[in-house]
């Protein structure tokens, strides 16, 4: 009888995830940025940025995956630009504009609240340097890659943190940390 008991009381102390139910959802997160340049006749050093945006997706329960288009802005500060025998301190901002469709696997843990996820997106960019009253745009189609960790706070929302590469075509790579609020449907 003691065994059954506490087989029943741990069963009630499980959760039944809700990646069982296929729904909508949508997103809004903020966070860091990072900027690292590859490039190989000058190099920029950049001050740590912000990143805000928002998604809406959909998710296939049983299954695990899900489809998202998501839009993000980011800025970084540049302190500095040195190359071809010059050291400059400068005030300029690097940002980013993008639209990207992402798609996310979660790996279903039914016995927990938390569930890890990683996916990739391809998409476009517009990036927008300023320099002193000089300004530079370009845009083109880009790529990133995400990984995370997925707290589910009741069946309709949860909370997520989020490390995202994103790889524009310039010698440039984009590292978010993102903390995501999702609303499922």
């Amino acid at each position: 009888m003691k065994k059954f008991l506490i087989l029943a009381l741990a069963t009630l102390g499980l959760k039944a995830t809700s990646l069982t139910a296929d729904n909508f959802y949508v997103s809004a997160f903020g966070g860091g940025t990072y900027i690292q340049d590859d490039e190989k006749y000058i190099d920029f050093t950049y001050n740590l940025g912000y990143t805000y945006g928002g998604s809406m997706g959909y998710r296939w329960g049983c299954s695990g995956w899900r489809v998202e288009a998501e839009f993000a802005y980011s800025k970084n500060r540049i302190k500095r630009i040195e190359g071809f025998g010059f050291d400059l301190d400068v005030n300029a901002h690097q940002s980013y504009y993008r639209g990207m469709g992402n798609i996310i696997y979660d790996f279903c843990i039914p016995t927990s609240y938390a569930h890890p996820f990683v996916g990739v997106g391809a998409g476009w960019y517009q990036q927008k340097i300023d320099l002193y009253n000089f300004n530079v745009k370009d845009d083109d189609i880009a790529w990133q890659a995400l990984a995370g960790l997925s707290y589910e706070i009741n069946t309709c929302y949860s909370l997520d943190i989020v490390y995202v590469m994103f790889k524009p075509k310039d010698d440039f790579y984009v590292h978010n940390a993102r903390l995501v609020l999702r609303y499922n449907f």
